[in-house]
């Protein structure tokens, strides 16, 4: 066991227990424990635990866990768990979970990347839970996220119309067991135009080379004109759409919808809530503060 108030070296290997107020350094293969209040670095694999105020750093592989404030990096291998407030970097191998505040980054993923903004990797065998995903591919699993972006994963472009938006330009990223919408919409009304945009999630299912089925769930804010409304003027979509391949990047689709309208905004005359854009109703409901509408219906379209 090493302790100190400032810093402990050990130049050869080490097999023991290193306390230190501010570093710790070990500069050949390591096994036990590091705990610092500000670093701890081995130059050399190393088996234990290191827990430091600020930055652990592995220049080798590591089998066990690394927890910091900051910032966690492993150069080779990581069989185990890096938790950080800030940034993992796992530069080659992960065999296990990353959790950061900010950012993980791992070359190979066989396990769990888990941050506050974002998660990145080149192959992924598991899943990466963050605002932000990006990887090269997935053998297995799935990112969850507000945007997923795969190399080799689900990218579609959808021109489509429904009953109530008649032409939506749609965005879908991620893979197709889960994967983001990205969506704007026009439709043209009596005397004057609604416009739309919203986000959304689904999922595909693929039963053959030429047919599979989608499944999303979006949200739409509505505004009319040329005007953002800033009242609530939401339209909630459950569509199921059944998908034909033409060929590798080409598709038709169409399906059902389950929709509902919640508003909060009145015509200009302040007579009742504005719903013209609503084609028809099953059933309705107004508390005087938010007029709810829901209804039925179908969308077609294009994918590429």
């Amino acid at each position: 066991m090493q302790g100190a108030g400032f810093s402990n070296l050990s130049k050869g290997k080490t097999n023991a227990i290193q306390v230190a107020g501010f570093a710790n350094t070990s500069l050949a293969a390591t096994n036990g424990v590091q705990v610092s209040g500000f670093s701890n670095v081995t130059k050399g694999n190393f088996n234990g635990i290191q827990g430091s105020g600020f930055s652990n750093v592995v220049t080798g592989s590591l089998n066990g866990l690394q927890l910091s404030r900051f910032n966690n990096t492993v150069t080779d291998t990581l069989d185990g768990v890096q938790g950080s407030g800030f940034v993992n970097v796992s530069k080659e191998k992960l065999r296990g979970a990353q959790f950061a505040g900010f950012v993980n980054a791992a070359k190979t993923v066989e396990g769990y990347q888990l941050a506050g903004f974002v998660n990145a990797a080149k192959d992924v065998n598991g899943t990466q839970i963050g605002f932000i995903n990006a990887a090269g591919s997935y053998k297995s699993g799935a990112p969850i996220g507000f945007l997923s972006f795969v190399k080799d994963g689900y990218h579609k472009l959808e021109i489509s119309g429904t009953e109530t938006i008649l032409g939506n330009v749609t965005f879908k990223t991620g893979v197709e067991q889960f994967y983001n919408i990205l969506t704007i919409g026009f439709t043209p009304m009596n005397n004057r135009y609604a416009w739309s945009y919203g986000y959304g999630i689904g999922s595909m299912i693929r039963f053959n080379e030429k047919w599979g089925l989608n499944t999303d769930i979006t949200g739409n804010h509505i505004s009319y004109n040329n005007k953002h409304l800033n009242e609530l003027n939401l339209l909630m979509k459950w569509e199921v759409e059944a998908n034909y391949f033409i060929g590798n990047h080409l598709s038709v689709f169409g399906g059902a919808s389950l929709n509902g309208f919640f508003t909060s905004n009145y015509k200009l005359d302040g007579s009742d809530f504005d719903d013209a854009i609503i084609p028809f109703k099953i059933f309705e409901y107004d508390d005087a503060v938010v007029k709810q509408i829901y209804y039925p219906g179908v969308n077609i379209g294009i994918r590429f």
